[in-house]
């Protein structure tokens, strides 16, 4: 599990059917006292969260 703070949307053309009714979220990984880290990645958002709102992100397969 990740902490992190969106930092914007990313607009895709086309999107595979699993992930239809999701947005794609721009996030960059914090620390726990909210600093900057150098990890960036994208993040599928089911819960409306918006730019600047800090999330929790779990990799893949890896939330057990």
């Amino acid at each position: 599990m990740l902490l992190a703070r969106v930092i914007g949307n990313v607009v895709a053309t086309q999107k595979n059917q699993r992930y239809e009714g999701t947005r794609a979220m721009l996030c960059r990984q914090i620390t726990p006292t909210g600093e900057d880290m150098d990890y960036t990645c994208i993040a599928l958002d089911s819960v409306t969260s918006g730019e600047g709102d800090i999330v929790v992100l779990v990799h893949e397969g890896g939330g057990a």
